[in-house]
């Protein structure tokens, strides 16, 4: 791939969204970049823009609302008319895409999609979906040509996952929530950890992410309990998840992070777009069902913790959990995303 070509990775990360899309396009581009590709971020806002240039990437902010895309193409058009590419990819990872935005980006380049709703028929070259069911989505409504990568074989997984796998201690209970934590449900489930008389010997690890709401709730109760240890905006994940007997979590990239590392998980929602992939682990035994807190509320925590319970005392439970979902993602899924956007 030579400089006169140039993906363009369309996503946002703040406070409200998380940086979910962010930090597994990061993964892609990555990739992309060990495999002689160029790769520029388009932003709408300032949020996330520290996170991909610490990555080196280049980054332009749109300075636009997120949430209104169509109002951005204006302003992309300006920046593609200045850039010496002589073609290009896009890749867009938002909830808040039309069909109109990428019929409009298709008039300069391919586009591709990282999809986890299939919200309507996307008009795109190809559609990414790296969730447990991507491999199952029917697509048949999109165009005849439209590609289609799909399943945990592209889960894009950031780099150190694939040559750390299988070296796990069992160390902690870790807690992660995602990167916002609106309901500071890590907040309400160590509280909870904590009180039970099961966990008196038991050290808590939680990982808070960039725009978390709880950490400074947590560090106060990382001051008077020993057993917790707070972490926040963690780099290298598979280190932290290393150490881990199991994992409570919100659903997301996390999931396919823990499976790559064969912790076992006890997953959640708090997200109309994390029931499917929470549900979808648990009916086919890969992980414990944490429950939805949109539909349980204040309830979910009692029954996360009481399945933690009973995966902190039967090792067995863990090794059954831990062989299940061992071989599910390897870890190479960002590469074989990156080979396939190239070859676009």
């Amino acid at each position: 791939m030579t400089d006169k070509r140039k993906i363009y990775i369309r996503a946002d990360g703040n406070g409200e969204i998380g940086m979910g899309h962010v930090m597994r396009c990061l993964s892609i581009a990555a990739a992309v970049r060990e495999e002689g590709g160029s790769v520029c971020f388009l932003l709408a806002g300032h949020d996330a823009r520290e996170a991909v240039e610490k990555e080196g990437f280049a980054c332009v902010v749109l300075g636009t609302d997120y949430r209104r895309m169509e109002d951005e193409l204006p302003v992309l058009e300006k920046i593609l008319r200045q850039s010496e590419a002589e073609s290009c990819v896009f890749l867009v990872d938002s909830y808040f895409v039309t069909e109109e935005y990428l019929r409009a980006l298709r008039k300069w380049g391919k586009v591709a999609y990282m999809d986890d709703m299939d919200a309507f028929p996307y008009p795109v070259d190809a559609i990414i979906n790296g969730n447990v069911y991507g491999a199952e989505m029917d697509y048949s409504a999109c165009e005849a040509d439209t590609q289609i990568w799909g399943g945990l074989a592209f889960a894009p997984l950031r780099s150190g996952f694939e040559v750390h796998r299988g070296k796990r201690r069992e160390d902690y209970i870790l807690v992660t929530t995602g990167s916002s934590d609106p309901y500071h449900l890590a907040e309400k489930i160590v509280g909870f950890l904590l009180r039970q008389t099961w966990t008196e010997h038991e050290n808590i690890c939680v990982v808070c992410g960039r725009f978390s709401q709880s950490f400074s709730a947590l560090q106060a109760m990382g001051k008077q309990d020993r057993r917790l240890r707070i972490l926040h905006d963690v780099p290298d994940m598979w280190n932290v998840m290393n150490g881990a007997k199991f994992a409570i979590t919100a659903a997301g990239s996390t999931m396919q992070e823990l499976c790559c590392m064969g912790v076992p998980i006890i997953g959640f929602s708090f997200a109309d777009n994390q029931k499917k992939a929470v549900f979808m682990y648990a009916e086919r035994g890969y992980s414990h069902y944490g429950g939805d807190y949109l539909a349980l509320g204040e309830s979910m925590i009692g029954e996360i913790c009481r399945a933690a319970e009973q995966l902190c005392t039967d090792p067995s439970l863990r090794g059954r959990y831990s062989s299940k979902i061992m071989n599910l993602v390897d870890g190479e899924g960002s590469y074989r995303i990156a080979e396939k956007l190239i070859s676009l």
